[in-house]
């Protein structure tokens, strides 16, 4: 076979690498050279702005200084305007003095003076004298003939002083008063060099420049400042021109310096990677055929292998090829194994598992021995333990999660327990016997010791009622000494479970023994129910006695899960049957209620939950039977109540105590029900019967006021008269008349 793969690796490799690291150093050269000088003229850019910034700020600052002086000073006012009739002199003396202050506030100022049209005075802080002998007449003449200043004027220089010497400034002038200016002269100059000076500070001369221009000439870098100037081959990066001033703000960087640095280090970036390339072909080269060696190893069993007939025919391929096809018939069979071993190991110890607990097939030390290595099962024991822990309320654990939820809680389940056992340093094999029981056997090394395991089995029920949304029940048995004994441990374990409502779930229990009870057989708990309904519909309160008694033996004789639930259901079809011959509204309440109590008895996890389930719902239905049947016979009473008032309402003597004597009811009872039933009082009703015979007996008959009075049960005429004009609106003889 030849060496193609390893041909094309070291072909295929090498244009891509050279031409890869060629671009990232031509592209990384470039970028560090364009981001340099992006960088640094950026840089300079900003340090210029910040240089005419800091200018144009200190001498706005002396303006604003000058023109608020101007505004609020009243010595300024009264030296150009005499109003107050204050000493000349003194008004002089005072603002000569502000001037001063001003001069000593800001350290820029040269000198400050007001020159006065009106009789030629110029007021320095140190003097006054007439524009003639004063220093700088020639200014001040330009300036009263020129046209308001608002700049600052170009450098010049100003001499004449009697303590200073001859300095460059820059001047302003302002026309005052403010704001029309018709009085005089405000004259401020700032020096140049000292305003310059900052200026020096900001620049570093050995790696920058800047120049400083007005329109006629340079103002920086002069005489005084030696650093900062440009040579030949200097890089200009920023022109700023400044309104304010009127100069022009040149800078960059000198030749030979930042730039000069720049291409050093493009010239090292240069040289390492050059470097750089030369040491990766050699490792390209080196680990290549390092790599190679294990492939070729691979190729050549593969090819002994092919040469027993496994792949024919495949000699004439590359590596890959080869080893592709090799490699997906090996992975394909041994996938195959693979999941039919997983499969039938599962299988078998499922198998093995019945087969011990159910005692079916005797199962000798040799082959345990043997189908437990075969297994991966532990297999040394000198006792056994069987257990069996099962999940509570298993129809609402299906409802509450999907399929692949369930089977996943259930894998934690077996990894929580094995994690435990681990901590006891017991030895256990799970089993899930059906969906909702998880069978273990613990194989003990030494002696029975029964107490690890309990708190083994307890610290798995806390776990899952602390972590889970439900809880277990965990049943155990004793100990046996041998594979046969199995199945008795198993049967104990199961004696718990299955015995949940009586003896309570979310527990773990040990098998302690038989336990004694009154076993009347389950034919006497099925004759109760028949006596119960009974009791309940003839509306004899003893069926209570009956239901609690009925739960008692039921709890005393440990009756298992099956045949109490089926007792419950026999009791929920009799209980249907039965409340269907009781009045229609028991019927309809009963028929709103069923299922769900029919629910309720399902999810109910105890004796006791049954009970109260079954108490509260037949005390439900009893309440409402009983106000059916209460409620009947008052509408009986009632009834024949008013009919007899009917009949006797002529008798003088009829009234409630009358009528309770009659039917035997408390008076104001019978009052209140009368009320309730007819819609009015029986006082009321009584006399509306009796007028309405009275008005047919005035009108039909003949018959005097008091016959009449007394045929509707009154035993004097005026009562009569007195009753019929308050309901009637008339007195009896006036009705007739009208009538």
């Amino acid at each position: 076979m030849n060496n193609k793969w390893y041909k094309q690796l070291l072909l295929s490799y090498f244009p891509v690498f050279l031409i890869a690291i060629s671009s990232i150093l031509f592209i990384s050269f470039l970028l560090v050279s364009e981001v340099s000088k992006k960088e640094a003229e950026k840089a300079n850019a900003i340090s210029s702005r910040y240089v005419v910034n800091s200018v144009e700020a200190s001498l706005r600052d002396i303006e604003q200084t000058l023109l608020k002086e101007l505004a609020t000073n009243p010595n300024v006012r009264e030296f150009f305007i005499a109003q107050s009739g204050q000493d000349p002199r003194l008004v002089q003396y005072m603002l000569s003095g502000d001037a001063k202050n001003l001069m000593t506030n800001h350290y820029l100022i040269h000198s400050l003076y007001f020159y006065r049209f009106s009789d030629g005075l110029v007021l320095t802080h140190g003097s006054a004298e007439p524009l003639e002998r004063f220093a700088d007449k020639a200014f001040i003449e330009q300036e009263r003939a020129a046209s308001p200043r608002m700049k600052w004027s170009s450098p010049r220089m100003l001499n004449g002083f009697a303590i200073d010497s001859e300095e460059s400034v820059i001047t302003m002038s302002k026309r005052a008063l403010l704001p029309f200016g018709n009085q005089g002269l405000v004259v401020i100059n700032v020096r140049v060099d000292t305003l310059l000076q900052a200026v020096d500070d900001w620049v570093d001369g050995q790696l920058s420049f800047m120049d400083i221009r007005d329109q006629e000439t340079i103002i920086y870098p002069g005489s005084r400042f030696g650093g900062g100037r440009a040579e030949a081959n200097s890089k200009v990066m920023s022109e700023i021109h400044s309104d304010y001033l009127g100069w022009t703000f040149t800078s960059g960087i000198k030749a030979g310096q930042l730039f000069g640095w720049v291409s050093v280090v493009s010239y090292v970036w240069i040289v390492l990677g050059i470097a750089i390339l030369l040491l990766c072909i050699i490792y390209l080269v080196y680990i290549t055929k390092r790599n190679y060696k294990p492939l070729e190893l691979i190729v050549k069993r593969l090819q002994d292998y092919q040469n027993r007939n496994l792949l024919p025919g495949k000699s004439d391929k590359d590596e890959f090829s080869f080893i592709d096809k090799a490699l997906e018939g090996l992975i394909d069979q041994t996938s195959k194994f693979e999941k039919q071993f997983q499969e039938d190991l599962l299988v078998h110890r499922r198998q093995l598992y019945h087969e011990l607990v159910s005692g079916d097939k005797k199962i000798t030390e040799q082959e345990w021995r043997a189908r437990t290595a075969r297994l991966h099962l532990p297999s040394a024991y000198k006792h056994l333990v069987a257990a069996v822990a099962e999940i509570d309320d298993y129809p609402e654990f299906l409802e509450q999660y999907s399929e692949r939820d369930q089977q996943l809680l259930k894998f934690v389940l077996t990894n929580v327990i094995h994690e435990f056992a681990q901590e006891e340093s017991l030895s256990i094999w799970t089993e899930w016997i059906n969906s909702e029981r998880l069978g273990l056997i613990v194989m003990m090394q030494d002696e029975p010791m029964l107490e690890p395991l309990a708190r083994l089995n307890e610290a798995f029920r806390t776990w899952v009622e602390s972590n889970l949304k439900f809880s277990i029940s965990i049943g155990m048995g004793q100990a046996v000494e041998d594979l046969s004994g199995l199945r008795v441990s198993y049967l104990q374990a199961l004696f718990p479970l299955e015995h949940k409502l009586t003896m309570g779930g979310n527990r773990a229990i040990t098998y302690s023994g038989p336990v004694e009870g009154t076993w009347r057989g389950a034919y006497q708990y099925y004759q109760q129910v028949p006596l119960l309904l009974q009791y309940f519909r003839m509306a004899n309160p003893r069926w209570s006695e009956v239901l609690r008694d009925l739960f008692d033996h039921i709890h005393k004789d440990l009756m298992d899960d099956k045949e109490i639930r089926s007792l419950m259901d026999y009791m929920h079809h009799m209980l249907n049957r039965e409340l269907e011959e009781l009045p229609e509204e028991v019927g309809r309440a009963w028929d709103r209620g069923r299922e769900e109590l029919r629910l309720q008895m399902r999810r109910a996890g105890s004796v006791e939950d049954l009970f109260g389930v079954l108490e509260l719902r037949l005390n439900e239905l009893y309440g409402q039977y009983m106000a059916v049947r209460d409620s009947r016979s008052q509408t009986v009473m009632l009834e024949e109540m008013k009919a007899y008032i009917e009949a006797n309402y002529s008798n003088p003597d009829l009234s409630l105590n009358h009528l309770s004597e009659k039917f035997e009811i408390n008076p104001k009872y019978a009052s209140q029900l009368f009320k309730e039933r007819f819609g009015m009082k029986f006082v009321d009703f009584l006399v509306q019967l009796r007028m309405e015979e009275a008005k047919r007996l005035l009108l039909e008959t003949d018959s005097s006021i008091q016959e009449i009075a007394y045929k509707v049960g009154y035993t004097h005429g005026i009562s009569f008269g007195r009753s019929f004009k308050k309901v009637i609106g008339a007195t009896p003889g006036d009705y007739r008349k009208l009538m």
